[in-house]
């Protein structure tokens, strides 16, 4: 049900279930992801959300999972743990501390973001230029790609505390090779 994906108590629950079958484990990186995963299928799920939900779980797709999904699913658990009014939670022990955003590249975040949930699909610099004719091309351009670079930081960073969680050696090489590619195709 529909409901199931908006409940954070009863995803919770599935978390622990797709634990106990296998399809997930049980680290706090993962419980993230698997939250992650609900807010993909629910913006993007147009049909059927649970539907997409329950194969991209089974079918363990966590490349599926977008930054604004993460940033969702974050801010779903803080307040589901810790309450509507909680302070921002310190980063991790050992992990790096998210690089600071230009207040370009955090609104150019914010409305990629937002917009994407929404489902829009066209060009966000247009819609903010009528708004605001000092976003030249070129001003949207260099937040973005700051944005961009900080966000591969992120994604490096995630990967690394993934690795943490894995038992095997092969599976550290198999995620640090992944990584690599990521990069790779980004330059």
């Amino acid at each position: 049900m529909l409901n199931d994906l908006q409940d954070t108590v009863r995803l919770l629950i599935l978390f622990e279930q797709a634990h106990t079958q296998g399809l997930i484990g049980n680290s706090d990186s993962e419980r993230l992801t698997f939250l992650a995963m609900a807010e993909h299928a629910h913006v993007r799920g147009s049909s059927n959300p649970c539907g997409l939900f329950a194969e991209l779980i089974r079918r363990q797709r966590w490349d599926f999972v977008t930054s604004s999904d993460e940033d969702a699913a974050y801010r779903r658990l803080k307040h589901h743990l810790y309450g509507p009014d909680s302070p921002r939670a310190a980063p991790a022990p050992g992990s790096p501390a998210p690089s600071e955003l230009s207040k370009d590249a955090a609104i150019v975040r914010y409305l990629q973001m937002e917009l994407g949930r929404a489902g829009f699909q066209g060009d966000v610099f247009g819609l903010v230029s009528r708004e605001d004719a000092s976003w030249t091309r070129e001003r949207w351009e260099c937040a973005a790609a700051e944005l961009a670079q900080a966000q591969a930081t992120w994604q490096r960073a995630n990967a690394l505390n993934r690795i943490g969680d894995l038992t095997g050696v092969g599976d550290a090489l198999d995620l640090l090779e992944m990584a690599a590619a990521e990069e790779d195709s980004r330059v």
